[in-house]
C-alpha cells in the first residue's frame, strides 16, 4: 500500500474525509501539520534559549557566551542520541535528560533549584510565539471527534509528551484528541516503524481500520504504509514557497543589517486563519505606525538599560500608547531581569505651564513658546496658555502702555515693535512677575502633591518618555519643580526632538530623540517632519486632554477638558476613526516582540529597515495613504480659535501631507520635489 501524496491542505482533507469515513482511528503528525512554523528552521528556538541561559549564568557570576551554551546542548542532545541509536532502533533524544546535563555543566554547583522547569516554560513560550495552527486541520479534527474516531497526535522530536500536550492544549485541540504521543518518552520513533507498533500495542489499535496524516514522505507516508496503515502526506507546495522565502530572507540577514529589520517584519506577518480582512486603517497600524512605534519602545528599553535608569514615566496623551507597546513588548525582549518600574504620568504643555510659571514667573521665553502656534498672537493668548487671569493683570499692562489686544507675533500685520519693548520692560518688574507666581501657585502645588504620590521625588534618576519635539513638557516639568532639592534628574526620551526652540539642557535635565533628533544628521528619520501631527494624533490616548492641576481643600485634583466642547467632539470623532489604526499598532507591538524575542535583534540592527519605511511611507506615499491617514482633527492646546495669517496658512497647506489627493496622483514628480527640497533644507542646517 503506497501512501498518497498532496499538495494543498484542502484536497487532501477532501480525500481524507473518504477514507476516515471506514476507520475507527486517524492520527496526525504535529509539527508541519497540525502546526507550521513562522520560522523556517525549527533550531532557530533554541537560539533565544541559549540567550536565556546565559543571562542567567551572567547574573550568577558565571561569564558564558550563548553560542558556548547552544554548543553544549548540541553536545549532550547528540551524545544522547548516538547512545540511543546504538541500543535501539532509533537515534532519539529527550529534552529533560540532555537539557539537564548541560546546565549542570554550565551552573556546576550555582544551578538553581527547579531550573531546568524554568528553561523548559521559557522555550514552550518560544515555541507558542513560532507556531500557527491551521485551521483546516482544526475544523477536521473536530468533525472526526464528534463522529466517534479516535484521534492521536504522534510526534518524533526531543520534546516528551507533556509538552506536546501543553502545545496541543494552547492550540485549542486537546477537546478533540485521545492522546498526544512523543518518541522521546519511549527512543521509540515513526521513522523506524516502532513507534506506530508501540501505538498499536498501547491503545489497542487495528492497522487495517488506521489513517495516518503527515507531512514526511517516509516517516508519515512509507513507513505507516509498510504496517498496513493507510497514510496521506502532505506536500503544501504554498507552505513550501514561504518557507523558502523565510530562508532566503533569513540568510540574507546573517550578512547584511538591512536585511535583519526585514526578516523581523516578515515574521510579524500573519500567516494563514490568521489573515482576516481587516480595515486599511488597521492594516497602516500594523505595518507602518506599529513598528515605527516599537522599534522607539525598544530604544528606550536599551537605553534605559545602558544607564541603569529604573524608573520610567510615560508622559502626555501620546504616552497612552508608548505604555500600552511598553507592556507587550518589554516582558518578550527583557525575560530575565526584571528592572524597569513604569507608570503613566498625566501631564499637558498646558497644566505644566501655570506650574512652571509659579516657580520662574513669566520669563521672556515663555512668551515666545506662547506665540509658537501661528494663531496665537496678543496678551490674551499668554494668559490663556499659562492660565493667567487677566483681569488681575489688566493694571500692570495698562501701565506700559499695553491692552490684552496688543499684538506680540511678528508674524500679524498690526505687529509692533514698541509693544515689544513695552513687554519687557513689563517682565522686568518684580511685582509684575510676583503676581504671576502668586496667581499659579496653587497649581504648583497640586502638581507637586501629585508627583509625590507618584513616587517621582523618590527617584534619583526618571526618563521620560514623550513623543517630542521640542521638549515643551519636560521644560516646564522641570521649572515647575526646580526649587526642590529633591528633584530626579530627567532624561527626556523622546520620539522625535526637532528642537525648533533651543532646549535648556543642563546635567540633570537633558532630552535625546532616539528615532529623530535634529543635533544629529540623519535624513531618513528626518522625514517624520513631514507630518508630525500624525505620530501625535495616531498615539493619542483616547480621553479628554488635562487643562490643569488645582487644589481641593487639602488633596489636589486633575482638571479635563469638557468631553461636550467643540474640540472635545471633534477628537472624538476623530478617535473613533482612528481606532482600528490603534489596534493594529497594538497588536503589531506584539507581534514585533514575539518575533524579536527569537530574533534578538538590537535597536542598532533595526534602524535601516525603519529608515526605509519612513522614506517609503512618508516621502513616497500613496495618494490614498495620505488622504486615509490624514488626521481629520488636531488639536493644539496652545492654539487660539483663530486664522493664522494667510501666508502662513498658505506655506502650511503647501506642505506634501496637506496635498490633494489628486495633486498626489495627477503630479508624478511632486514627491521628489519635496523629498529633494527636504535634503537641501538638512544639508543647510
Amino acid at each position: 500500500m503506497n501512501p498518497e501524496t498532496f499538495y494543498h491542505i484542502d484536497s487532501l482533507i477532501r480525500c481524507g474525509r473518504e477514507i476516515a469515513a471506514d476507520k475507527d482511528v486517524v492520527s496526525f503528525d504535529l509539527f508541519d501539520t497540525l502546526f507550521i512554523r513562522r520560522i523556517e528552521n525549527p533550531d532557530i528556538v533554541k537560539i533565544p534559549v541559549a540567550r536565556f541561559i546565559a543571562i542567567h549564568a551572567n547574573l550568577l557570576d558565571i561569564s558564558v557566551p550563548w553560542l558556548h551554551v547552544d554548543s553544549v546542548r548540541s553536545k549532550y542532545e547528540n551524545a544522547q542520541r548516538e547512545r540511543n541509536g546504538a541500543a535501539g532502533p532509533d537515534h532519539e533524544a529527550r529534552y529533560d535528560d540532555y537539557m539537564q546535563e548541560m546546565l549542570e555543566e554550565i551552573f556546576g554547583d550555582k544551578l538553581p533549584e527547579g531550573f531546568l522547569q524554568t528553561v523548559a516554560d521559557y522555550e514552550m513560550d518560544i515555541e507558542k510565539s513560532v507556531l500557527v495552527v491551521r485551521e483546516p486541520f482544526r475544523a477536521w479534527l473536530r468533525e472526526l471527534h464528534d463522529a466517534g474516531k479516535r484521534v492521536f497526535i504522534a510526534s518524533d522530536i526531543y520534546l516528551p509528551s507533556k509538552y506536546l500536550k501543553e502545545l496541543v492544549e494552547w492550540a485549542g485541540l486537546s477537546p478533540y484528541v485521545e492522546q498526544v504521543i512523543s518518541s522521546a518518552d519511549t527512543f521509540e520513533a515513526k521513522a523506524s516503524g516502532a513507534g506506530f507498533e508501540r501505538m498499536e500495542r498501547d491503545y489497542g489499535l487495528d492497522k487495517s481500520r488506521w489513517l495516518h496524516v503527515g507531512d514526511n514522505p517516509f516517516s508519515d507516508g512509507l513507513r505507516p504504509a509498510d504496517l498496513g496503515i493507510t497514510a496521506l502526506v502532505l506536500r503544501d507546495a504554498r507552505e513550501k514557497q514561504r518557507k523558502m522565502i523565510a530562508r532566503d530572507i533569513n540568510l540574507a540577514a546573517s550578512s547584511k543589517v538591512f536585511w535583519r529589520g526585514r526578516n523581523l517584519h516578515q515574521l510579524m506577518l500573519p500567516l494563514e486563519a490568521e489573515n482576516q480582512p481587516r480595515d486599511t486603517l488597521y492594516t497602516d497600524g500594523y505595518n507602518f505606525l506599529g513598528p515605527v512605534v516599537s522599534y522607539f519602545i525598544q530604544r528606550v528599553m536599551e537605553h534605559t538599560m545602558h544607564r541603569r535608569i529604573q524608573r520610567i514615566y510615560f508622559l502626555s496623551r501620546e504616552g497612552w500608547m508608548f505604555q500600552q507597546c511598553w507592556n507587550r513588548i518589554e516582558p518578550h525582549l527583557n525575560p530575565v531581569e526584571k528592572f524597569h518600574q513604569t507608570s503613566y504620568l498625566h501631564v499637558s504643555r498646558v497644566a505644566l505651564a501655570q506650574a512652571a510659571c509659579a516657580i520662574k514667573g513669566l520669563p521672556r521665553h515663555y512668551i515666545e513658546i506662547a506665540l509658537l502656534p501661528a494663531q496665537n498672537r496678543d496678551f490674551r493668548d499668554i494668559a490663556r496658555v499659562y492660565g493667567l487671569d487677566l483681569e488681575r493683570l489688566r493694571p500692570w499692562l495698562e501701565n506700559v502702555g499695553l491692552t490684552e489686544e496688543s499684538c506680540f507675533a511678528p508674524i500679524f500685520d498690526d505687529f509692533d515693535e514698541k509693544d515689544s519693548h513695552a513687554l519687557d520692560y513689563l517682565l522686568a518688574q518684580q511685582d509684575f512677575q510676583d503676581e504671576i507666581k502668586d496667581q499659579c501657585a496653587d497649581a504648583n502645588h497640586a502638581l507637586k502633591l501629585y508627583l509625590e504620590e507618584q513616587g517621582f521625588f523618590d527617584q534619583l534618576d526618571v526618563a521620560l518618555v514623550d513623543v517630542g519635539w521640542m521638549g515643551t513638557i519636560q521644560r516646564f516639568l522641570y521649572d515647575a519643580v526646580s526649587d526642590r532639592d529633591d528633584r530626579p534628574k530627567m532624561h527626556g526620551l523622546l520620539m522625535g526632538a526637532t528642537r525648533g526652540v533651543p532646549f535648556p539642557e543642563t546635567e540633570d535635565n537633558k532630552i535625546e530623540g532616539l528615532l529623530y533628533d535634529a543635533n544629529r544628521f540623519e535624513f531618513a528619520p528626518s522625514l517624520v517632519t513631514y507630518a508630525l501631527d500624525l505620530f501625535e494624533d495616531a498615539c493619542r490616548a483616547p480621553r479628554a486632554g488635562l487643562r490643569g492641576y488645582r487644589m481641593n481643600g487639602e488633596n489636589y485634583e486633575l482638571v479635563f477638558r469638557k468631553a461636550d466642547d467643540a474640540a472635545a467632539l471633534s477628537e472624538q470623532a476623530q478617535d473613533a476613526y482612528y481606532q482600528p489604526l490603534r489596534q493594529g499598532m497594538l497588536d503589531a507591538a506584539e507581534a514585533f516582540a514575539r518575533a524579536n524575542s527569537v530574533l534578538g535583534y538590537a535597536g542598532f540592527e533595526l534602524k535601516y529597515w525603519i529608515d526605509f519605511i519612513l522614506t517609503n511611507r512618508m516621502a513616497f506615499p500613496k495618494a490614498d495613504e495620505v488622504a486615509r491617514l490624514r488626521n481629520q482633527s488636531h488639536l493644539d492646546d496652545y492654539a487660539a480659535d483663530r486664522k493664522p495669517p494667510a501666508a502662513i496658512a498658505k506655506r502650511e497647506r503647501a506642505a506634501l501631507w496637506k496635498k490633494s489627493a489628486a495633486a498626489l496622483r495627477l503630479l508624478p514628480g511632486l514627491r521628489l520635489k519635496y523629498y529633494f527640497a527636504h535634503a537641501l533644507r538638512m544639508l543647510q542646517k
